[in-house]
C-alpha cells in the first residue's frame, strides 16, 4: 500500500474537516459528495486491503509459507436499489453499501504440494469474503444502532445458524442437491453449469435475510487451485450492508448538494463522520509505516495494538456524538489521538523498532 496515497487522502480529509468546522455557508455549499463520502469509502477500501494483507500474512506464517497480494481492484460505495414494475425499471430507492472486490495473489508453502496450496488459497478466500461484510460493519454499525452486512461467508454462516443444510455440490450430486434447494433459478443454473466443468460449489438450502437484503450466498471453487468466487444474490462477488448510519446518510448519497442542511440538522453525526474518517486514515498511515520499517513480527504486534487503540477511540467518538455537549469534544479528541499515535510510533521506529 502506497504511503503517499494515504497521506494525500489524509490531507483531503483534513481539508474537508476544516470546512465543516468553519460553518461558513459559502464553503459548505461547495462541498461535494465525493469530498464527504468518497473519502470515507476510499478509506474503507484501503482498510479492507490492509486487513486482508495482515490476516493472510499471519495465516501464511502459521502455515510456514508466504502470501503476496499481486493486484487488487474493485468497488466499495453506495448502490441504490431499483424500483421495478413488471420487470421495467421505473426509479431508484434506498440501497446500501456494496463491496465488489477482485484480486490475485501468490502463495508459496515450505511444506506440502499443490493440494496444500489450494487449501491455503481457499483459506485466504474465506478471509477476503468475511471482510466484505466485516469492513462495512466496522464502519457503520454501533451498539446503539447495530446493522448487519452480508457476504457469501456471512450468508452461509447465518443459514447454518438457522438450521439449514450446507451442501458441497459437484457433478455427481448436483441434480439431487438442487432439487432440495430454493435459491432462485439463476443461481441454481450458474451452479449447475459451474460444477459441470469439474469444479465444486458450496451453498445453503434457501434464502436468508438481513436488514434491507434477502438472498443467498454461495461459493464457486476450483478444487485444484483453491481459487474461487464468493458470491451473493444479484451476481455480486462481494458484500452488501443496508442502513449505513441512518436515513440521512442514504439521502446524502442519493441527492447531491445537501450537506449544508445535513450538517445543520445533524451536527453530532457530521462531526462523528469527520472525526472517524481522520482516525481511520491516520491509523492506516501508521500501520503502513510499521510494516515498511519494522521486522515482520514486531510490525504485526504494532499493527494489532494500533487497531485496538483506534477501536477504543472510535467507540468513544460514537458515545460523544450521542451527547450534545460531548460532540464538541470530537475534533479535539481525534486530534489528540492522532498526535499521540504519531509521536509514539515515530519514536518507536526511530529507535530501531525496539
Amino acid at each position: 500500500m502506497n504511503p503517499t496515497k494515504l497521506e494525500q487522502l489524509q490531507a483531503s480529509v483534513e481539508e474537508t474537516r476544516t470546512i465543516l468546522e468553519s460553518n461558513d455557508p459559502s464553503q459548505l455549499e461547495n462541498l461535494t459528495r465525493d469530498q464527504i463520502l468518497g473519502d470515507l469509502f476510499y478509506a474503507g477500501g484501503l482498510g479492507y486491503f490492509a486487513q486482508y494483507n495482515g490476516l493472510s500474512h499471519i495465516a501464511a506464517l502459521q502455515a510456514q509459507g508466504n502470501h503476496k497480494l499481486e493486484f487488487g481492484y474493485g468497488s466499495y460505495g453506495y448502490e441504490p436499489n431499483q424500483d421495478v414494475f413488471f420487470g421495467i425499471p421505473r426509479g431508484i430507492k434506498t440501497g446500501g453499501a456494496a463491496f465488489n472486490i477482485r484480486f490475485g495473489n501468490t502463495v508459496e508453502l515450505k511444506q506440502g504440494g499443490a493440494e496444500q496450496r489450494a487449501q491455503f488459497r481457499f483459506q485466504t478466500g474465506l478471509i477476503s469474503s468475511a471482510l466484505e461484510h466485516a469492513v462495512p460493519e466496522q464502519m457503520f454499525s454501533d451498539p446503539d444502532d447495530p446493522t448487519d452486512g452480508v457476504s457469501a461467508v456471512k450468508a452461509l454462516q447465518l443459514a447454518a445458524q438457522q438450521g439449514q443444510k450446507i451442501y458441497q455440490i459437484d457433478s455427481s450430486n448436483v441434480n439431487t442437491v438442487l432439487a432440495q434447494t430454493n435459491l432462485g433459478s439463476s443461481i441454481e443454473d450458474e451452479i449447475r453449469s459451474y460444477v459441470g466443468s469439474g469444479n465444486i460449489a458450496i451453498a445453503h438450502q434457501s434464502n436468508i435475510s438481513v436488514p434491507g437484503w434477502s438472498g443467498a450466498g454461495y461459493i464457486l471453487l476450483d478444487q485444484e487451485t483453491g481459487i474461487g468466487s464468493y458470491k451473493i444474490t444479484g451476481g455480486g462477488n462481494g458484500g452488501f450492508l443496508k442502513n449505513i448510519l441512518n436515513s440521512a446518510i442514504n439521502k446524502l448519497m442519493l441527492i447531491a448538494g445537501i450537506w449544508q442542511g445535513f450538517a445543520k440538522n445533524n451536527p453530532a453525526l457530521a462531526k462523528l463522520l469527520g472525526g472517524s474518517i481522520g482516525l481511520v486514515i491516520g491509523a492506516l498511515t501508521r500501520i503502513v509505516k510499521l510494516l515498511n520499517e519494522c521486522p515482520t513480527g514486531i510490525a504485526l504486534i504494532g499493527t494489532l495494538l494500533t487497531i485496538g487503540w483506534n477501536i477504543l477511540f472510535l467507540t468513544i467518538n460514537v458515545a460523544l456524538a450521542a451527547s450534545g455537549a460531548g460532540a464538541l469534544l470530537l475534533y479535539p479528541l481525534a486530534a489528540m489521538e492522532l498526535y499521540l499515535e504519531a509521536v509514539v510510533i515515530d519514536k518507536f521506529i526511530e529507535k530501531g523498532c525496539s
